[in-house]
């Protein structure tokens, strides 16, 4: 095992933790914009504000849950194999959510739905009749491209947490 970096379960809990705030608040306020963005600012007041509370409460428990259901494996096989360099941990943070969201918007990457539904949004139609469109593959890869960007963010988070050098900071 590399000996340069000591990973202990306090430290990767408090990783995954602070993995998840930044997850839920990046979600936060992507959130808010659009909301301000559709209803403009006569209508956002506090109503907004408090149910951007409750969007950030909810997403820090689906992010935190998605961390350990689908990082926390990867991170074990990669510590187990000693890959614990930052390189891994951004490409798996790249990957994971990626594979994941793209997976989701695309029918799990087959172009068709469990029923015959017609999607229409983000300024085009998205699904016909169960089959999506050229149009709906490139949000859904736009949509896997965003939330690999913040699970890259995460994944250089958790690793400075939990692998942090022995050597500089004891």
């Amino acid at each position: 095992m590399n000996k340069s970096f000591r990973l202990t379960l306090g430290r990767l809990l408090f990783a995954l933790a602070l993995g998840a705030l930044l997850g839920s608040s990046v979600t936060t306020i992507d959130y808010l914009i659009n909301l301000y963005q559709v209803n403009g600012s006569e209508h956002f007041n506090e109503w907004a504000v408090s149910k951007g509370v409750r969007i950030l409460i909810a997403s820090y428990i689906i992010w935190l849950i998605s961390l350990f259901i689908f990082g926390v494996p990867v991170w074990m096989f990669l510590h187990w194999k000693e890959k614990t360099h930052w390189v891994y941990a951004i490409a798996s943070g790249f990957l994971i959510p990626f594979t994941i969201i793209l997976a989701m918007g695309t029918g799990f990457f087959t172009g068709k739905a469990s029923g015959n539904l017609s999607y229409y949004g983000s300024g085009g139609q998205q699904w016909v009749d169960g089959s999506i469109t050229p149009f709906g593959w490139e949000i859904a890869f736009r949509s896997a491209i965003y939330y690999a960007i913040i699970g890259v963010c995460i994944s250089a988070l958790i690793w400075v947490i939990a692998y942090r050098n022995v050597n500089k900071n004891p």
